[in-house]
């Protein structure tokens, strides 16, 4: 582990640093986990934010592989603990999930997969769909090294075509202006 790493004491702290959340997780045992008490520091630093849903390992100073998260359906409230998670299969479509957020980089947001399908050894396979998809989707980034910055959404609209003023000729071929035929 990086020398800069701050570990967690009493009180978590999340980490910031972008140089630190770019360190590529390493793979882990459950045994590991119990002896460092993982899953409990990660729940004890998620329940100090005030609208924290998920957190990596790494986010706290722990390069493994290993997430936590806090989600609710319709039905329930529930815990999700991941080891070792590998994404096996993704939707083509991506969406804009614009509540998404970050705990080391609050404000930010990107597109993510529909859904997605993910082992690991607490939860065997298991498609997610929508914000369990988003939330699962980001905690992995974390695990892989990439932050929000990597996935950042550009909002930029590109034109396909040159853009057609009132006064040019119209696109039908009409020969009458766009304002007086097709751009009424």
């Amino acid at each position: 582990m990086d020398n800069n790493v701050k570990l967690i004491k009493d009180f978590p702290e999340i980490v910031t640093n972008e140089k630190v959340l770019r360190e590529v997780s390493r793979v882990t045992t459950k045994e590991e986990c119990e002896d460092i008490k993982i899953w409990d520091k990660l729940r004890n630093a998620l329940s100090k934010t005030d609208n924290g849903v998920g957190l990596s390992a790494v986010q706290i100073g722990y390069p493994i592989r290993v997430a936590l998260a806090i989600l609710e359906n319709k039905k329930k409230r529930y815990q999700l603990c991941l080891l070792n998670p590998e994404v096996l299969d993704k939707s083509e479509k991506t969406f804009k999930f614009k509540k998404e957020g970050c705990l080391s980089f609050p404000g930010e947001y990107t597109n993510r997969h529909k859904w997605i399908k993910v082992k690991d050894e607490l939860n065997g396979t298991i498609t997610y769909t929508g914000f369990e998809s988003v939330v699962l989707q980001h905690e992995i980034d974390h695990m892989d090294g990439l932050t929000m910055h990597d996935r950042k959404v550009d909002d930029t609209f590109v034109r396909e075509s040159p853009k057609v003023g009132r006064n040019d000729p119209c696109t039908c071929g009409s020969g009458k202006k766009f304002k007086k035929c097709c751009g009424k």
